[in-house]
């Protein structure tokens, strides 16, 4: 097995911190300003093909919600596949490495690691809607709509993936590699990456019904990815992880104040920040548990920096 953790990857190639400064502005160029053109382009798209007016479409890029949920939601995703390139042209282009090397410090990422962390988030996933429906029951209620969930499904399966890969790349992977310029302990990165990892939720309307609630939960979440990702040495098992909450919440379970409206099987009016905040924190502890005390053999062991 390979030991080498992805931190280490951090020097190789051109790792000065003038270059992770020109890689971020690189990225943020790439995801936000050529993102932001591929939106307004798709957006148009969609109008043409829907035959709005052009005196309305000011009003479409304040409300893409009104294009349908399909295309609202390609056109709100279609940023993060220039997300995933600025991360790219970034490592590649700016530090001269391997994209892997970003991911991991083996010769090839292992995606049974990432099924991994997909499988057994996927399940502690499973496990506290399920909890929550027996002290909810009244505000759960089947969605049966076959072909709109068949069709926006095909769609999620494809997009979301890309838009939390895109994110871990930059959160838990480059952002990460940077930081352990300053310090390699695991706290402080951490903590960092679930900082910067709250910060763009901010907008989220979860956020606006309690955001002294609902912001930690984004903020340990981004930590605890950090921090399985530091222990392990790659960032597969959270490549995985990020995957499967945002897939169970667009296919399986929806909510009023989601960010997105999805045709889920399942939807509940209810939504509680105190109890998604203990749950969070019940589903972390089961998903340690389940990847690094159980079963050692899916996940392999557990990866110590040496820098």
């Amino acid at each position: 097995m390979n030991h080498t953790s992805y931190l280490d990857a951090a020097r190789q190639g051109k790792a000065s911190p003038g270059r992770y400064l020109v890689g971020l502005l690189l990225i943020f160029f790439v995801w936000l300003g050529i993102g932001s053109m591929a939106t307004g382009v798709a957006l148009l798209f969609f109008a043409l093909i829907q035959g709005i007016r052009p005196d309305q479409f000011l009003d479409l890029v304040n409300d893409p919600a009104s294009l349908g949920m399909i295309p609202n939601f390609i056109t709100l995703n279609i940023s993060f596949v220039l997300f995933f390139l600025g991360v790219w042209l970034a490592v590649r282009g700016i530090h001269r490495r391997r994209f892997r090397s970003v991911i991991t410090g083996a010769d090839a990422v292992n995606w049974k690691r990432v099924g991994a962390g997909f499988g057994a988030w996927f399940l502690v996933g499973i496990l506290g809607s399920l909890v929550e429906y027996l002290l909810w029951p009244e505000t759960f209620s089947v969605q049966i709509q076959p072909l709109t969930f068949l069709s926006f499904a095909l769609v999620a399966l494809i997009l979301t993936p890309i838009q939390t890969t895109s994110e871990e790349l930059f959160f838990r992977g480059y952002l990460v590699q940077a930081g352990s310029l300053l310090s390699c302990n695991p706290l402080f990165l951490s903590l960092l990456s679930g900082i910067l990892f709250a910060l763009p939720h901010f907008g989220n309307p979860e956020v606006a019904e309690n955001a002294l609630l609902v912001l930690p939960s984004y903020f340990i979440l981004g930590g605890f990815l950090t921090w399985i990702s530091l222990k392990d040495g790659t960032i597969e098992l959270a490549i995985g992880l990020h995957a499967a909450n945002n897939l169970f919440a667009g296919l399986v379970v929806t909510f009023p104040q989601s960010a997105l409206q999805t045709p889920a099987i399942f939807y509940t009016t209810h939504f509680d920040p105190l109890f998604n905040l203990v749950a969070l924190l019940i589903q972390c502890f089961l998903f340690y548990l389940l990847v690094f005390k159980s079963r050692r053999s899916l996940v392999g062991e557990a990866i110590v920096s040496n820098g």
